[in-house]
C-alpha cells in the first residue's frame, strides 16, 4: 500500500486519505490507481459508505490526470461518499465540483477531517465497528 493513499482513522471514523500535494503527473497517476483499488476494495466489502480527504495542494491538474480521476468519480457512484478536498484554487474548484458534485472544499486538512466526521455522524452509522478493506 502506499504512504501518499491510505486509510486513517480520525475520532471513530475511518477515511481514505490521499495526499496528492506536491506531486508531478507520473506519480500523481500512480497514486490515482491506488486510490481506485482502495475504493474497489470498499465497495467488494460492501461498506456502508466511504469518507475521502484529499489533498492536491501545490499540483498541477492535466488531462491525464482528470481523465484518471474521472475514474475514481464513476466507482464512487457504487457507494456513499463523503469527500472534502484540500489545496484547491481558482480553476481547480470548478474542476472539484464538477467531477465530484457536493465534494466540500476546505481551507485545510483539519477543517477536511472534522467536516468528515461530521457529516458521517449525521449519517448514523460509523465505520469504526467494521474494517475498510485494505486498512493496515
Amino acid at each position: 500500500m502506499s504512504e501518499l493513499v491510505r486509510w486513517i482513522r480520525h475520532g471513530q471514523e475511518k477515511i481514505l486519505f490521499n495526499d496528492y500535494s506536491g506531486l508531478r503527473e507520473q506519480q500523481y497517476l500512480q497514486e490515482l490507481d491506488e486510490t481506485i483499488a482502495l475504493i474497489k476494495e470498499a465497495i467488494a466489502a460492501q461498506e456502508p459508505y466511504l469518507l475521502v480527504l484529499t489533498d492536491v495542494s501545490n499540483t498541477t491538474t492535466t488531462i491525464r490526470i482528470t481523465d484518471k480521476a474521472k475514474e475514481c468519480t464513476e466507482l464512487y457512484k457504487g457507494i456513499k461518499t463523503l469527500s472534502a478536498i484540500v489545496g484547491v484554487m481558482g480553476a481547480k474548484r470548478v474542476i472539484a465540483n464538477l467531477l465530484v458534485p457536493g465534494i466540500q472544499i476546505c481551507a485545510d486538512r483539519d477543517e477536511g477531517l472534522e467536516w468528515l466526521v461530521a457529516e458521517a455522524g449525521q449519517l448514523g452509522h460509523s465505520t469504526s465497528s467494521e474494517g475498510l478493506a485494505g486498512e493496515s
